[in-house]
């Protein structure tokens, strides 16, 4: 790499533009360098890190420490304390000069996380941010409830899983006052998902007990309110059942528990709906809308080589499914990430105005 140099004279000339009539202000953005100073470090490649990238270029390099908040570069008259920032989001205080280019520096100081950079998936968090986070107001808590099961050769066990985490993630965050239990699971799958490897099955007695001591350990942690939610479909009744039994139990200690099941029956109705206005032949379990929701979560759970018709949907006298050998029910080979995008758009929705609601009842007169 051919060395680049920043004359001292031109942080010193442009300092000498500082207006003593402009006011003070808040400018927010990224510290970097006047070597990379759109924000992509890979040209000079100085360091492991964006931070010592930065650091590098101005102590080996003669770069200079600059702001950059995504459309505006400006020179900074601090040119030590911006080290210890490096690379780093933050909020400068300071007096702008005449010509709009360099910040007269006050302070700074590192920008509080935006709403999409603050963690709410608990088993990414330490207990003292979980602690932190109900003391600021996040006394709500999604315990998602997933399933391991199989879904035909072209899609993932872990698929209502990784669903769910997905989901609850999105909802927590447009909630604003949520955090996400690590999402559980095992589920009652039926004995048609175990004719294939890989499904894993609990009693809906079990399923419901384990949901029930995980609840105590949340009330115990300090949630106020406890949504229990499931991605499939054999989690519904046993979590409608016994979310009235716990919220009888902890409501005079000011907790309150609900089922919240919009996100699946509701949005799948909706999403069926779609499929039948849109020409979308018939399918369910491995279908257009089981494989698009995954697929817009991440590529890496479905096999596109592997998508090929299914077997006939298919109900006995009771309406319970009967999983032909391919293990999927219909034709999914109209998948698509993008589809996947509105199915879960519309779960999202769903999810959010129920729990709302039910938050908001629970704080009526």
């Amino acid at each position: 790499m051919q060395k680049q140099f920043v004359r001292p004279m031109i942080v010193m000339l442009a300092l000498a533009g500082i207006s003593a009539g402009q006011g003070r202000r808040t400018f927010t953005g990224v510290i970097t360098d006047t070597e990379c100073s759109t924000g992509d470090h890979a040209h000079m490649q100085m360091g492991p890190t964006d931070a010592e990238c930065v650091t590098a270029c101005v102590s080996e390099h003669g770069a200079a420490y600059v702001l950059v908040d995504g459309k505006n570069e400006y020179a900074l008259s601090d040119q030590k304390t911006p080290e210890k920032f490096a690379a780093r989001k933050v909020t400068i205080s300071g007096t702008l000069d005449a010509r709009g280019k360099t910040i007269h520096v006050d302070s700074i100081r590192q920008a509080a996380d935006s709403p999409k950079a603050q963690r709410v998936l608990m088993d990414e968090m330490t207990m003292t941010e979980v602690r932190a986070a109900i003391a600021s107001g996040k006394t709500t808590v999604l315990l998602f409830n997933g399933s391991t099961e199989q879904t035909g050769p072209h899609v993932v066990l872990g698929k209502h899983n990784f669903k769910a985490r997905y989901l609850g993630e999105r909802m927590a965050r447009e909630l604003g006052n949520a955090l996400v239990a690590p999402v559980m699971p095992f589920a009652p799958t039926g004995g048609e998902l175990l004719k294939f490897p890989g499904t894993i099955d609990l009693s809906p007695e079990t399923f419901s007990k384990v949901n029930e001591e995980v609840t105590a350990s949340l009330v115990k942690a300090g949630f106020k309110y406890v949504i229990l939610l499931g991605d499939h479909g054999g989690n519904q009744d046993p979590l409608k059942t016994l979310a009235p039994r716990l919220d009888e139990r902890y409501r005079a200690q000011g907790v309150r528990v609900f089922f919240s099941g919009d996100s699946y029956a509701r949005a799948d109705a909706e999403i069926e709906a779609y499929l039948k206005a849109h020409g979308f032949p018939p399918s369910n379990h491995g279908g257009v809308a089981d494989t698009s929701e995954l697929w817009a979560v991440s590529a890496a759970y479905v096999r596109p080589d592997k998508i090929a018709v299914g077997d006939p949907v298919n109900r006995d006298a009771r309406g319970a499914a009967v999983i032909g050998p391919t293990g999927v029910e219909g034709d999914p080979r109209r998948s698509s990430p993008a589809l996947g995008k509105i199915f879960d758009d519309i779960k999202v929705k769903n999810g959010v105005d129920e729990i709302r609601r039910l938050i908001a009842s629970a704080s009526a007169p």
